[in-house]
């Protein structure tokens, strides 16, 4: 399985990066978020107040024992963790059926046309990348002048603030 966008940020993006990096339409994503990483990322900020005094050998000791407990932990639950994921994924597949059947029965679509669709959904979106990636249309110098302005702008007002003596939120 390859990447793909986290479920929560996925509807921030254009509907390009939609269809390519859609977990749905990913073999073996099943019902993640895309998010785990963020479960770590907050559990071990916790750890920034107990380490930042240590020396950088103790620092990485503690660090390695808590992901070697993390670890273990996640071990430890897995059996009932899988257990209620097949258990909502069960729930999911038959609200989803019901979901998929309506929206298929109101196109005048069948379940075997489903793979075509994708495929020259892919196909567009797969072009729209490349032409946006090549940054040579009008919009595209537009935008990056725009940008370069804010950029000027947001320094200038750095530097007003910093001379006036006030900070900038």
């Amino acid at each position: 399985m390859g990447g793909f966008l986290p479920r929560m940020h996925a509807k921030a993006h254009h509907w390009p990066c939609q269809i390519l990096w859609n977990p749905h339409w990913k073999t073996g994503a099943g019902l993640t978020g895309g998010e785990e990483h963020e479960q770590v990322f907050s559990k071990f900020h916790l750890y920034a107040y107990v380490t930042k005094h240590m020396t950088k050998i103790n620092r990485f000791d503690f660090l390695t024992q808590a992901i070697l407990y993390w670890n273990w932990e996640k071990i430890e639950n897995m059996p009932n963790s899988l257990r209620k994921n097949i258990e909502k994924a069960r729930k999911a597949v038959i609200g989803q059926q019901e979901k998929l059947g309506g929206l298929l029965k109101s196109n005048g679509v069948t379940v075997s046309d489903l793979p075509i669709i994708h495929k020259e959904l892919e196909i567009k979106a797969n072009d729209i990348i490349h032409k946006r990636q090549t940054k040579n249309t009008s919009i595209d110098k537009l935008r990056e002048n725009l940008e370069g302005l804010f950029i000027q702008m947001k320094n200038v007002s750095i530097f007003i603030f910093k001379n006036a003596g006030r900070k900038i939120h």
